[in-house]
């Protein structure tokens, strides 16, 4: 008698039979799949264990009918499925090649046209969380929207500047020396601290200022104030010589407006 197997290559485990086009089957009981073939189950207790679908018996109630071929038939099946995976698989590493070279082609786009701005963002690392996260983001998708873009670009080129600015600042005078100087207001900030003599508080303005040769000048007391952007005549004393966050500056004190 010719041997029959099923499509997975497994012998029939009964009795082969015949379905009504004549070609050999294996009729088998199949475990209920609700159950596992228990007939029933702990967690089902409180509605009465046993299964609905089998009714306990742990069987599907329909047997399962699987077609028998012989050992040629497996090999064309077998050799017609290969060919529909080796087609597939084909498709696949072309559509995947496809894919990469459009994602190369992309971001070499990307680098043509945002290099150099991704560059002295990535140049300013750890220094200001908006610029990292774009930059970084921009890297990873080879993508930036023009509003990303145009907001990376204004915050780079702020701390350019600013380092441009820090590098231009130079010290003013002697230690002690009474000097006179123009300068801008760059920043006005303020604290309240209690007075000296203990009675009572009083308000402490840091004033920030430039010269045109681009020097940093700062008073600390409550007996100035100048507003953000103006430019004064002063005439101060040095009272120290610093470098604060990379920048020179030259703290005056006894300062008045000219």
């Amino acid at each position: 008698m010719t041997e029959l197997f099923t499509r997975y290559h497994e012998p029939p485990g009964g009795k082969v039979t015949f379905d009504k086009k004549g070609k050999p089957v294996w009729v088998h009981d199949v475990k209920c799949w609700r159950c596992g073939g228990a007939g029933g189950a702990d967690i089902w207790k409180f509605t009465g264990w046993t299964c609905y679908r089998c009714g306990g018996t742990g069987w599907e109630r329909k047997p399962a009918i699987e077609k028998l071929y012989t050992v040629e038939e497996l090999a064309k099946f077998d050799a017609i499925a290969a060919k529909k995976a080796a087609k597939k698989e084909a498709a696949r590493v072309a559509a995947e090649a496809t894919a990469k070279a459009e994602a190369d082609a992309r971001r070499e786009a990307f680098w043509a046209a945002h290099g150099e701005l991704i560059a002295k963002a990535n140049a300013l690392v750890g220094r200001d969380t908006f610029i990292d996260d774009v930059a970084r983001k921009a890297t990873e998708r080879a993508e930036i929207s023009e509003k990303a873009e145009a907001a990376l670009k204004t915050a780079v080129e702020r701390l350019i500047a600013e380092d441009t600015r820090k590098a231009a600042s130079g010290w003013v005078g002697e230690i002690g020396e009474r000097i006179e100087v123009e300068a801008t207001v760059e920043r006005v900030a303020d604290f309240i601290r209690s007075r000296f003599n203990g009675y009572g508080q009083e308000r402490v303005y840091i004033i920030t200022l430039r010269t045109a040769e681009g020097n940093a000048l700062v008073t600390k007391t409550p007996s100035f104030y100048a507003e953000k952007g103006s430019t004064l005549k002063l005439r101060g004393t040095v009272r120290e010589h610093i470098e604060y966050q990379g920048e020179k500056e030259t703290r005056l004190e006894r300062v008045k407006e000219l």
